[in-house]
């Protein structure tokens, strides 16, 4: 482990070197202190180094030294820091550089300079607790974006077809994802290999999974900074640090960006942020080319690093397009919001020309107008529809045709709301709309279930305007409201609504009062990220960082009123004609006057939900101190009702004596838990014990070791030169990287037919012409020899079974939409109503939970939990019975004392024994039905007709593939290979998490493989 710290130092110091000179050739002129230039150090070195191996990549068929390796990499480190120190000269930044960096550091002395370093150190240390479990991390799709540095790795380069799934797909499929990250990551591994000690003839993805899971934390100290700079340049360093410190600490940011999360999640919102920072600062300063060189460069790291560049893009075009209509209205000189922008719009232009003939993963998904992609055609036409509006009057009034000088506003409107209708019926009716369309759509796509498929996925879950978004992630800033209704306990997130109506109504006052400039683009990104929000749980991290910035906002904008006395209508001279100029406001020119007092107590409300004992002793320090003593009855007055809200949150879901910085006490208190734990089991009971999620995520968030077990029986026995595996969705990226093996599909979801398809084969019968024969045939004709089945599709038999009915036409995405809307109250969608559904659930058992735990008092007792022929041997439990969401009109009896193998026995409600099983570790969950709880079970019949059929299955459940080969372990036509000895009835005769069969007669052909060229020389292989 010490050779492998000592490699990535020595790579991190790589790349921050040329990360140092380039930031200083282009910002030093900028006024950034010393702090903010090292840390866009930082960023520049993990932007600059990886793109420029990446863009050699496109000559590796001309010149093969460009093939990737670590020479290759350092020597673009020292080419980049010899530019950086050339241009450095050039543009004079080494120009009396010692006496201006010893007029910096004060900086370093500024109290609240020193806690953003604090927080960024924090933030990376408590993310990378998590390193030790990052091999095992119970994730799926990091497994796939470290397939690409793999690749770069074994390859020299990322491959644009991918034969390692998707057999439908012919010539494979696409898997390179956006490039900084992977080659970021392969130059981290190869120093690993190489410095650290860790050289092996074959790729070690333990050694990957180590290397890839130190991004996330740094990307999350990245943030941190961002947040800072975005609110210190606006407002002043104490809204800076308080947006800091919740953005450090919020739950959901909090695990997005820990080891094992090795996605491009985490970098792309940082780079969103990354944007809308740099942006701000370019929008105040539109006569400094250097800011807008850097929100190019802030852009382009989107696309360059992450897909969600289409959010990006359209925050850019909403921006230009407004705040160029607010100038056109107000008469405002547009010259230099032309030139800035279209310096901008220049620097993307160059990286995604470049970026181009890439073919990333979502890229070839992007619509484009007349050719033009539309991440570049969107701000071009945006910018030129701006000038239009602007210039055609003018030109034409010089003419005196149709306008007149000087135009009146009659006129202008007129000529605005022209172009408006006209814009809006190009895009309705011509071509030139379809683009427009297609983006909306896009963007839709992952906000909405797009199709049937995101239906069943979790990332894709709905929230809606009535989600608990306090418990969901965003802690005490989120807590909800609960009240109870008729149907159940509602959340209402009425914090959430406050902040969102709150930061949007300032921001507007903000622009119409106080000329704002960065109004509409705060408005810009926080809408559609609110949007996304309330949509679905995968944005909830975006909406988080969006709801801190307008939360502090919203304080940043009340300081500046008590400054102003609180009259919203006034605007000082001195403000307004810097803003006017475009000049920055220094931060330390807002001086607090004689409503000071009002200003302590606006940011004592953001300490407060960072941690609600800090706001008080705050305040009570300035009380004391004196310098208040006009208004410290005042102080006191907050302080004490902070006291009583923090005593009442103890009665509550969320605690805010200590606010969102408990993210930081469960977390190092988790690591106190594992240095003294004797073993990871005993860790993760006390974690759970202990409610400590966050510990519990850190620490024991990991694959389950029945799982490994299985890929590594499937890297002995198939390996990259076999056959594919077929399996659910799910686990196909794990087949890949633990199994280095083919999967039939897996978590791109590149062609969700093949799920529909795979779904129907697992879950339906000879009604729809799905038997063990059909499923044979569908392997032969897919290059499957391996079929898995496990436990966990239980648990996901809805999502299953709706897509196998989706499959054959039985139900529908538009039909699932309809029943949800039929609730009361209304939901997005509703699955498993259709009939087809119904016919293949399994049935399921409610046994009342009071009649299992006898012994907690808590459970009240009632004696229709019990079947009247229970004895003093035999305890009969009443049992609901349960298809779909109908309870049966069976009521059987259930013995609660199970037999060796765990086994609960059935009985009719006479007393005679049913062909019926109830595995009692195999527990679905708890649910309430009219108010008392019932753990629900599966039902497992047993053959007791000829052929091994069963004469008394209530559902067409029992007959499906899945059912005989997982339960009933025995499935025609095909062998079990793993467990190879396990053998009878699952969850009664024994319990075999995953099963593995073998076709008997495969006479399919193999998956291709990838050849490596001549002129790369290692051992790795790759499935």
């Amino acid at each position: 482990m010490l050779g492998l710290i000592l490699a990535l130092i020595l790579g991190f110091i790589a790349i921050i070197i040329p990360g140092f000179f380039l930031s200083l050739a282009l910002l030093k002129k900028t006024g950034m202190n010393m702090i903010e230039l090292l840390v866009m150090s930082v960023i520049f070195g993990m932007i600059a180094p990886a793109t420029l191996t990446w863009l050699e990549a496109y000559l590796i068929n001309y010149i093969h030294a460009f093939s990737f390796s670590l020479g290759l990499f350092l020597a673009n480190c020292l080419l980049l820091t010899v530019i950086g120190i050339v241009i450095c000269f050039w543009e004079g930044a080494f120009k009396d550089f010692k006496s201006e960096f010893l007029s910096t550091m004060p900086v370093f002395k500024n109290p609240m300079w020193i806690a953003l370093l604090v927080l960024m150190l924090l933030t990376f240390v408590t993310r990378m607790l998590s390193i030790g479990i990052a091999p095992t991390f119970f994730e799926f799709d990091p497994y796939f974006t470290m397939v690409d540095t793999q690749y770069i790795v074994t390859y020299g380069q990322e491959l644009l077809q991918d034969p390692a799934a998707w057999p439908a797909i012919v010539g494979g499929s696409d898997h390179r994802v956006e490039p900084i990250i992977p080659y970021l990551e392969a130059f981290w591994y190869d120093m690993a290999t190489t410095v650290g000690g860790y050289g092996t003839s074959s790729f070690n993805t333990t050694l990957m999974s180590y290397i890839g899971s130190v991004y996330p934390p740094i990307t999350a100290a990245l943030l941190v900074f961002t947040v800072f700079l975005l609110l210190y340049k606006e407002y002043n360093e104490y809204i800076g640090i308080i947006g800091a410190g919740i953005a450090a600490a919020m739950p959901v940011i909090f695990t997005t960006f820990i080891a094992g999360e090795q996605l491009l999640e985490p970098w792309g919102i940082f780079a969103l942020f990354f944007f809308l920072a740099t942006y701000m600062l370019a929008v105040k300063n539109p006569k400094n080319t250097r800011l807008a060189i850097l929100a190019g460069i802030a852009f382009a790291s989107n696309f360059l690093g992450a897909h969600y560049y289409t959010v990006t893009v359209g925050v850019f075009v909403v921006y230009i397009m407004l705040q160029g209509l607010i100038d056109i209205i107000k008469r405002t000189s547009n010259t230099d919001f032309y030139k800035m922008n279209g310096i901008v719009i220049l620097v993307i232009a160059i990286f995604y020309i470049l970026f181009n003939a890439y073919g990333s993963t979502l890229e070839n998904r992007i619509p484009s107008v007349l050719g033009v992609p539309i991440i570049l055609a969107g701000p071009i036409i945006a910018i030129l529809l701006v000038a239009f509006m602007d210039y055609v009057p003018k030109l034409l009034a010089k003419r005196n045709i149709v306008f007149k000088e000087p135009i009146n506003d009659m006129m202008l409107y007129s000529w605005i709301a022209l172009i408006a209708v006209a814009g809006v019926l190009v895009v309705v009716l011509t071509p030139l709309g379809a683009p427009v369309l297609q983006y909306v759509n896009l963007s839709a796509k992952f906000t909405t279930p797009s199709i049937p498929l995101f239906m069943t996925v979790e990332e894709y879950i709905p929230t809606g305007f009535f989600f608990d978004f306090g418990s969901q992630g965003f802690g005490p800033i989120g807590a909800s409201i609960y009240l109870s209704t008729s149907s159940g306990t509602v959340a209402l997130p009425v914090l959430v609504w406050l902040i969102c109506a709150a930061g949007f109504a300032v921001v507007i006052l903000s622009i119409l009062y106080r000329n704002s400039r960065t109004g509409i683009l705060y408005l810009a990104i926080a809408a559609p990220l609110a949007f996304a929000g309330f949509s679905e749980v995968k944005y909830l991290p975006h909406f988080g960082v969006a709801l801190i910035i307008l939360f502090c906002i919203m304080l940043g904008e009340l300081c500046y009123y008590a400054e102003n006395n609180f009259d919203i209508f006034r605007f000082s001279r001195k403000d307004q004609q810097k803003e006017s100029t475009g000049e920055l406001i220094p931060p330390q020119e807002k001086q607090y006057g004689q409503n000071a007092y009002a200003i302590a107590l606006i940011l004592s409300l953001g300490v407060f939900f960072f941690a609600g004992i800090f706001a008080i002793l705050l305040l009570g320090y300035l009380a004391i101190h004196g310098k208040y003593k006009e208004h410290n009855t005042a102080l006191w007055a907050v302080a004490v009702g902070y006291a009583v809200l923090i005593g009442l949150s103890f009665y509550g879901t969320q605690s805010l004596l200590f606010g969102e910085s408990s993210s930081f006490i469960q977390s190092f208190g988790a690591a106190i838990q594992s240095a003294t734990a004797a073993n990871s089991t005993q860790l993760c009971n006390t974690l759970s014990d202990q409610n400590n999620s966050l510990g519990y995520t850190l620490y024991c968030n990991v694959i389950q070791g029945y799982w490994l077990n299985a890929m590594a029986w499937i890297k002995a026995n198939v390996g990259p030169s076999g056959p594919r595996v077929l399996s659910w969705w799910d686990y196909g990226d794990w087949i890949n990287w633990f199994g280095n093996s083919n999967a039939f599909i897996r978590g791109d979801n590149a062609n969700a037919l093949e799920d529909y398809a795979v779904a129907a084969q697992y879950v339906l019968d000879q009604n729809y012409g799905v038997s063990p024969q059909s499923l044979a045939n569908f392997m032969n004709n897919n290059q499957s020899k391996y079929v898995l089945m496990d436990e966990d599709l239980i648990s996901k038999w809805q999502a299953l079974d709706f897509l196998a009915c989706v499959n054959v036409n039985a139900t529908s995405k538009t039909y699932a939409i309809a029943q949800g809307q039929a609730q009361n109250p209304p939901e997005p969608y509703l699955l498993g109503t259709s009939q087809c559904e119904i016919t293949y659930d399994p049935q399921f058992a409610l046994i009342p939970l009071p009649a299992l735990v006898q012994n907690q008092s808590s459970l009240s007792q009632n004696i229709n939990y019990y079947c009247a022929n229970s004895n003093s041997t035999t305890l009969l439990v009443s049992t609901l019975l349960v298809v779909g969401s109908s309870a049966a009109n069976q009521s059987v009896c259930v013995d609660v004392i199970p037999n060796n193998n765990g086994v609960l026995n059935v009985y009719s409600s006479n007393g005679v024994k049913m062909n019926a099983y109830i595995q009692s570790s195999q527990y679905i969950g708890v649910v309430n039905v009219q108010g008392v709880q019932f753990v629900e079970y599966m039902m497992i019949y047993v053959p007791n007709g000829p052929n091994d059929t069963i004469t008394d299955a209530p559902t067409k459940f029992y007959v499906s593939n899945y059912y005989k080969g997982f339960i009933l372990g025995n499935l025609p036509g095909f062998t079990q290979v793993y467990p190879d000895n396990g053998t009878g009835v699952n969850f009664v005769n024994g319990t075999y998490p995953i099963r593995i069969y073998a076709l008997n007669n495969f006479t399919g052909t193999l998956p291709g493989v990838p050849q490596k060229p001549s002129w790369i020389q290692n051992n790795y292989t790759m499935p």
